[in-house]
């Protein structure tokens, strides 16, 4: 988790996205429990998360 947030933290201060894909299952409770959830930008569908990124560069 602590790797995730350093990227998200980099992207944020490049002025860039990170989007989560494909989040499902243990990883997404791991985000909820820690209350991450709503940091990140996550998607239970890998495709989502590409058509957001595709769409709004």
């Amino acid at each position: 988790m602590n790797e995730l947030v350093d990227i998200m933290q980099r992207c944020e201060s490049r002025g860039t996205r990170l989007l989560l894909g494909g989040v499902q299952g243990v990883m997404a409770r791991v985000l909820s429990i820690t209350g991450l959830r709503h940091a990140f930008e996550v998607f239970a569908v890998f495709d989502d998360a590409l058509r957001l990124a595709i769409a709004h560069p």
